[in-house]
């Protein structure tokens, strides 16, 4: 029939479709602190200068992006942002600014990655900065290194990015000390593996969480993650893309009929966890501005009224399932 377009697989199909504007999957929106700025009305403090300062020696550093680390005021050094009324240091964005458009293929861009990363060990120095709340150092290479159980001690944080930096090992309980967190991502590249998980209680603390990001991560091991991640009241994004790696892994997001959770999502990643075979009622409790269910092992049709259990929809991929049936016209496809 004309207009009808009917399929028994989409095992490589993308669906994109608009609602409103597409914009881009993963939302960085960033957590910052209100009075981290440019300009500043005093110094930095010397205990704070000579933590940085403590930080960086302990840092590869082949690019020199920390070269303007000198000096008295360490408020005016790239990637620090300080408090303008107390000149204390609020803010450390060491992010890799590397951007990944600016390569042909993925092979040029690792090798350029790796000589613009920051490495070598985390100090402790950082204990120092009392007033520290947003840390961000992805996108760097701590190979052979595991995240720094002393995190968690520092209690002012609100933003912790440490994703795609090539951390190993387990994920320290400790970070749970961080009553204040709203932001925290611990994504890993696909081809380097996740952290490992022992439990995830330490997340029963987050009371104001709003984005969390534990993708490749292996939650294998832990088969009461989703109790954990049903106390995140707050949550607006979610991302566990990838948690079951291992191949004989028998994690699965299984809830009964009836469950509503506490939060209220706009962006959902769950790519590779099983879910169906059909789309989950709980699903239909969610904003889902984004939404990303590749190869979770859904078999029944895309619901009719997709348009009004999500009418602000603006990113949807449903590859790599088996869903039979009839894609709905308001897909617009």
């Amino acid at each position: 029939m004309a207009g009808t377009h009917t399929f028994t697989s989409i095992a490589h199909l993308l669906l994109l479709f608009s609602f409103c504007p597409l914009r881009p999957p993963y939302s960085q929106a960033a957590i910052e602190p209100a009075s981290a700025t440019d300009t500043q009305t005093f110094r930095c403090s010397e205990m704070e200068r000579k933590a940085l300062l403590s930080f960086k020696q302990s840092l590869l550093d082949p690019s020199g992006r920390l070269s303007s680390w000198v000096g008295e005021d360490c408020c005016k050094w790239i990637g620090v942002g300080c408090d303008s009324r107390t000149g204390h240091v609020v803010m450390l964005d060491l992010k890799n600014p590397l951007p990944m458009a600016k390569f042909d293929d993925e092979y040029e861009w690792r090798e350029a990655l790796n000589k613009s990363s920051l490495g070598g060990k985390i100090s402790p120095s950082l204990l120092d900065l009392k007033n520290l709340s947003y840390l961000d150092l992805s996108l760097n290479d701590f190979t052979g290194n595991k995240i720094p159980e002393f995190l968690g001690s520092l209690e002012s944080l609100r933003y912790l990015n440490l994703s795609f930096s090539f951390f190993g090992g387990v994920i320290p309980p400790h970070l749970g000390n961080l009553s204040r967190l709203q932001y925290l991502d611990l994504e890993s590249f696909y081809y380097f593996g996740g952290l490992d998980v022992k439990n995830l209680k330490w997340l029963v603390g987050f009371r104001s969480l709003k984005h969390l990001n534990l993708g490749r991560a292996n939650l294998t091991k832990v088969p009461d993650w989703l109790e954990a991640v049903n106390t995140l009241s707050s949550l607006l994004e979610l991302h566990l893309s990838g948690v079951n790696s291992s191949e004989n892994s028998t994690l699965v997001l299984d809830v009964k009929h009836d469950w509503v959770p506490p939060f209220k999502l706009d962006t959902l990643y769950l790519d590779k966890m099983p879910i169906g075979p059909s789309f989950p009622a709980w699903l239909q409790t969610q904003n889902g501005l984004l939404l990303s269910l590749e190869d979770v092992v859904i078999f029944e049709p895309i619901p009719e009224n997709i348009e009004k259990l999500w009418p602000n929809l603006e990113y949807l991929n449903l590859a790599s399932n088996s869903i039979i049936g009839e894609i709905p016209r308001s897909v617009g496809l």
